[in-house]
């Protein structure tokens, strides 16, 4: 335009290196933040892995303290010959035994719940990250502008670079739950979004 000074060519190659500064510490942003939700990942997958060797554990205790009462109810009958005191110390055994069995149950419950919560909102922030940085970047770098398409709204052209400016980084919205269901035998709905 009339009146306005051409861009130098050192500062046409100023402004071109620091949009490529911010696409490369865009870029490692993302890769921090996959990595973060691999570990979050990880960690869950370990819980539950501990969480079903210890359901396991219970399952094995208690079958053995089955086979203890049933022991002891048969020696009591052929050595003792006082079955019903016998059968009222077993009832009470087998009541406390009950009881903490299911106060045990009802905690490795409540901490596969947790874990299920998690994982659910972790594979819920995944999919959101990815489909909120694919939205604002339409599937390419931030300031690029493709051979006869026009740039968007918001984006950096050849009149942002002319002045100075160097393009936003996309807004970062806060995360939301996803789509993750939990079938009802309580395990986790794995199935992936065709993104």
């Amino acid at each position: 335009m009339e009146g306005e000074e051409p861009v130098s060519l050192q500062r046409m190659a100023t402004l071109i290196w620091e949009l490529q500064r911010t696409i490369q510490d865009a870029k490692r942003d993302i890769h921090h933040r996959f990595d973060h939700l691999e570990e979050r990942l990880d960690h869950i997958q370990m819980q539950l892995h501990a969480l079903q060797q210890e359901q396991e554990r219970y399952n094995g205790r208690q079958r053995s303290v089955e086979q203890t009462v049933e022991t002891s109810r048969r020696l009591g009958e052929q050595t003792l010959g006082r079955f019903g005191d016998l059968e009222k110390e077993m009832d009470r055994v087998i009541r406390r035994a009950g009881a903490e069995a299911d106060r045990r149950l009802d905690r490795i419950e409540a901490t596969q719940r947790e874990i299920l919560r998690e994982l659910e909102q972790t594979y819920g922030d995944l999919r959101t990250f990815r489909r909120e940085w694919r939205a604002d970047s339409g599937g390419r770098h931030p300031g690029r502008q493709e051979k006869g398409v026009p740039l968007a709204d918001g984006q950096a052209g050849q009149a942002d670079l002319a002045g100075g400016a160097p393009p936003p980084l996309p807004q970062e919205q806060p995360p939301g739950r996803g789509a993750h269901t939990i079938s009802p035998e309580g395990r986790a709905d794995n199935r992936k979004e065709d993104w």
